[in-house]
């Protein structure tokens, strides 16, 4: 399995995954989602300390207002960032799964099989950072769109495209069937117990 993830699925993956399904990708978005948020917080900090002791000092409303400012500038970039931690891309043999949200989380799933279309549009700083953007539609309404900022393209690409005629052996759990098939119950055992 491809992971950026440090091996740990996310933990409502299960909530959605099948028992016989086999996660073979489960990747967040490159880290340059994330790059303008946090220079910007990076950035703006330093500006802070710089213009503030060059005002002056009776102006201590302007010295609020740009901290107040950053401030702001960092909650969007902690606010991005952990948008970005709970954002999953997954692929298993038979789907396409996108889990985004901090507080909803929604899921949106395609079957493989469903795909239509896949496009990857590769930007010059995608291609040199090693990213791009997916357009993924269907032949139905559950279309995935445009999803931005994914790690190991072509990699994936190859993935989704071997599959678009339904799954590879080895991408399910076998689960053993019941001894017996399931339909036969056998008698408890007699109890030896005092012979009555």
């Amino acid at each position: 399995m491809l992971s950026t993830t440090g091996g740990r699925l996310p933990k409502n993956l299960n909530r959605v995954l099948l028992r016989t399904e086999k996660v073979l990708f489960a990747v967040r978005k490159h880290p340059a989602e994330i790059a303008w948020p946090l220079i910007a917080a990076f950035v703006g900090f330093f500006a802070a300390i710089a213009l503030t002791p060059t005002l002056v000092a009776g102006e201590s409303s302007i010295q609020g207002l740009i901290w107040i400012a950053w401030f702001v500038l960092f909650g969007w970039a902690v606010w991005r960032y952990i948008n970005w931690r709970a954002t999953f891309f997954v692929i298993t043999g038979r789907r396409i799964i996108l889990l985004t949200g901090i507080f909803v989380r929604s899921n949106k799933t395609m079957p493989i099989p469903r795909l239509t279309e896949l496009e990857e549009i590769f930007t010059p700083i995608g291609e040199i950072l090693g990213y791009a953007t997916f357009v993924i539609e269907s032949a139905g309404q559950a279309d995935l769109g445009r999803i931005r900022f994914m790690p190991f393209p072509d990699n994936m690409y190859e993935e989704i495209m071997l599959r678009v005629n339904g799954p590879l052996p080895g991408d399910m759990i076998e689960i053993p069937a019941p001894v017996g098939g399931g339909t036969e119950t056998e008698a408890p055992p007699e109890d030896p117990g005092d012979g009555t």
